[in-house]
């Protein structure tokens, strides 16, 4: 929970901050910066936990046991691996798989937070997929 009151607390930072640019806007444009401001910190957000190194805390059942440190080891290393594969898909392949992933977000409310259809969200994560199996 601490982390989603961190990604609203930052929302609303950067709403304020930028406010000045929108203050005599229609009510409908102010809605859609609105979102987008907080569709872009939600993305920041998952892009630095994804690029944010994978560690674990090792305790003494771990240190006893060498096969541990090996799978351990390699579990990292896949990890590591994957958040490379999904930092270099581009952009509009990034963001659905992202929002599904990390937030458990269905294809309706993807498309909904992207301004896309839920078809061309399906079709995305499909084609993110694809192109993460190589």
């Amino acid at each position: 929970m601490d982390e989603a009151d961190d990604v609203a607390q930052d929302i609303v930072l950067r709403a304020w901050r930028s406010a000045a640019s929108v203050r005599s806007a229609a009510p409908a444009v102010l809605c859609a910066w609105l979102d987008a401001v907080a569709r872009n910190v939600v993305i920041d957000s998952a892009r630095r936990r994804i690029r944010a190194p994978f560690m674990s805390d090792i305790d003494e059942a771990v240190l006893e046991s060498p096969q541990h440190l090996e799978d351990d080891f390699e579990a990292r290393e896949h990890l590591r691996d994957v958040r490379v594969a999904i930092s270099n898909l581009q952009g509009s392949l990034r963001e659905p798989l992202l929002l599904q992933a990390e937030y458990g977000l269905s294809a309706p409310e993807i498309a909904d937070r992207l301004g896309i259809s839920a078809i061309a969200v399906r079709q995305r994560l499909a084609r993110a997929r694809r192109v993460l199996r190589g």
